[in-house]
């Protein structure tokens, strides 16, 4: 007797199809528009010894046999400068090397930026994520206020240091959304790594982690919560033994004190840095935070009434043409404005206000929310980047 022919299901293969291909082409608009970037700019990365040469330097007097704190002046964490000397010694010490590291991190980073954007987006805007990191920061230096890039950057150590606090950020809502012990172990190599690239940021950083904790521990009063308390106290553990140990076998503690620790307790503090915080005048920062605020307010109203003209429904609904005309317009002026503001960079000032209200937000969504990890994530989305 001859069976007729099986049915294949092929509603699995079709869900498959369905979760790689927007997977496949954000990956693929995210390669394509670094590779054009990376063209676009191949060898015009700033001046070679104001902008670039400082990490070079380094890494030539470590391989000349120099040891970093005690011989050389360095206010970061030792790992970049030792990592990147590893791969001068087997690639060569010349810039084509650097480069590359510097491609690889960008490539990290922007990955990161996109599987963690996935946690609350779509694929198509976790993408745009990721597009804008690489138009606005990676390749920094060629927007209208921008004056670094992470493919030959000013500093290695903050580059190092994004790409290890992006990934653990990612591990650390993996965790809290799926309960798996890797992404946890992940999680604390990653705050592991970013304390030993840098330290104050991600002392922050990991300071931000241990009040969302708390906070989930007063929330659930669970293992999961502690296991999560004693994993970061784990890796703030690992981390100082690494730096006692390190600073013994090279007879270098002085060096860190004067470099490192001064630094950190504001001891040493250039004229830069007090400007680019803002603490060098108070009262300014805070009318321009005010201002930046209004600037910023007034750019979102004017993107809304332009996209409200433009955009419309079907039949009767949609917008004339005059409409159309004018939305755009006013869409492209609110662009306009925000990029090519007269203050310059001076207009993010605004941004941890609005970070800091997202996550006042985010905190009462904790206890009232059906779902608090999910809440919790909000949170730490709004808590990282505020103390970075």
């Amino acid at each position: 007797m001859v069976s007729g022919p099986t049915t294949i299901d092929r509603a699995p293969r079709s869900r498959l199809r369905g979760m790689l291909e927007p997977a496949v082409i954000s990956s693929a608009s995210i390669l394509t528009l670094f590779a054009l970037l990376l063209f676009f700019t191949w060898g015009r990365w700033g001046h070679l010894i104001v902008d670039t040469y400082r990490d070079p330097w380094v890494v030539f007097e470590l391989l000349s046999g120099k040891v970093l704190y005690r011989d050389i002046f360095y206010e970061y964490g030792f790992l970049p400068p030792y990592c990147l000397s590893m791969v001068a010694r087997v690639f060569g010490d010349n810039i084509a090397t650097f480069v590359s590291c510097g491609v690889a991190v960008t490539l990290l980073t922007a990955s990161a930026l996109y599987l963690a954007s996935r946690r609350f987006l779509t694929p198509a805007v976790s993408a745009l994520v990721a597009l804008t990191f690489l138009a606005v920061f990676a390749f920094g230096r060629y927007t209208p206020n921008g004056i670094f890039n992470f493919i030959f950057p000013y500093s290695f150590a903050s580059t190092f240091c994004a790409m290890f606090v992006t990934w653990g950020f990612h591990f650390f809502l993996r965790y809290l959304e799926a309960n798996r012990t890797a992404h946890l172990y992940l999680w604390g190599l990653c705050v592991v790594l970013s304390l030993l690239s840098r330290v104050a940021i991600p002392a922050a950083v990991a300071a931000c982690y241990g009040f969302i904790i708390l906070v989930r521990l007063a929330r659930h009063r669970d293992r999961r919560s502690l296991f999560m308390l004693l994993a970061l106290l784990l890796a703030l553990a690992v981390t100082a033994l690494a730096y006692v140990a390190f600073l013994e076998l090279t007879e270098a503690t002085r060096g860190f004190h004067n470099s490192i620790v001064r630094h950190i307790l504001f001891q040493r503090t250039s004229v830069f840095n007090r400007l680019i915080s803002g603490t060098d005048d108070i009262s300014r920062s805070a009318l321009f935070m005010g201002v930046s605020l209004a600037s910023h307010l007034v750019t979102v109203v004017v993107l809304a009434a332009g996209a409200s003209l433009s955009l419309g429904g079907e039949g009767r609904d949609r917008p004339r043409r005059g409409r159309r005309v004018v939305g755009v317009m006013l869409m492209a002026g609110a662009v306009g404005w925000s990029v090519y503001w007269p203050l310059g960079f001076l207009q993010y000032r605004c941004l941890p206000a609005v970070l800091a209200m997202g996550a006042l937000h985010s905190l009462y969504r904790v206890w009232r929310s059906s779902e608090p990890d999910r809440a919790l994530a909000s949170l730490a989305l709004y808590l990282v980047p505020l103390v970075m």
